[in-house]
């Protein structure tokens, strides 16, 4: 069944992505030791569920590929001390200003599913006073008439992934050139989400995950 943050769900994909990459590459060593991971790790909750779980260290034990942990700015001498022994690179990542267009749509991805949930979570934001009337009203509404329509949720997705890449995450891309990526937090749309859409522009494989199994109903698309 499904667990409290950081329980079964979050155990089983890393599973999943340790034995398809040992499944894919078994047969050439030489390959293997080529091939680069991104691990996104942007929150406190991630790193205390996934990361310090028993699972990380049997992971890390017959690793042959090289890992980079992407970490908030000013926290990769944090991580280093945490992993400190550990055969893993850190980068820092900040992503910039977001343009007018992508903060549009990632409003509409963030109201682009009608569950209880989600509009629960409107109204709550609401009552804390971290948005308006207006704002909560027309998200809401949203939610409400579009969030049932397959093509509507396609044609955000389709315009999210038109915005313009990231420099400084590009700039990653290129000087690792990753032949895999894994997401902890898919909605995240500060940190993951940026990092997601660059590994599909580039076609490269990525796994992802809900930081928790209420994510799926209450954050709107991913």
């Amino acid at each position: 069944g499904v667990v409290r943050y950081g329980g079964q769900p979050l155990l089983f994909l890393l599973i999943y992505l340790f034995f398809w990459i040992k499944l894919k590459l078994k047969n050439n060593k030489t390959l293997m030791k080529n091939k680069t991971i991104f691990i996104t790790l942007a929150e406190d909750i991630i790193f205390r569920n996934v990361f310090t779980d028993s699972f990380w260290n049997f992971f890390l034990k017959d690793c042959d590929f090289k890992i980079v942990l992407l970490v908030q700015e000013g926290k990769k001498d944090f991580f280093a001390q945490k992993f400190a022994g550990k055969p893993l690179i850190f980068e820092e990542y900040k992503r910039g200003t977001p343009t007018k267009f992508e903060s549009f749509f990632n409003s509409l991805a963030r109201s682009g599913l009608n569950s209880h949930t989600n509009l629960w979570s409107k109204m709550r934001s609401y009552k804390r006073g971290d948005s308006g009337f207006i704002d909560t009203f027309y998200k809401r509404i949203l939610a409400a008439t579009l969030g049932n329509f397959n093509w509507y949720k396609h044609l955000i997705r389709y315009f999210l992934m038109q915005v313009e890449p990231d420099k400084k995450l590009a700039d990653l891309y290129d000087k690792y050139k990753p032949d895999m990526v894994f997401s902890t937090s898919l909605s995240n749309y500060d940190f993951d989400v940026p990092v997601a859409r660059e590994a599909k522009r580039r076609k490269i494989h990525l796994v992802g995950m809900g930081r928790s199994w209420d994510n799926f109903s209450s954050h709107g698309l991913l």
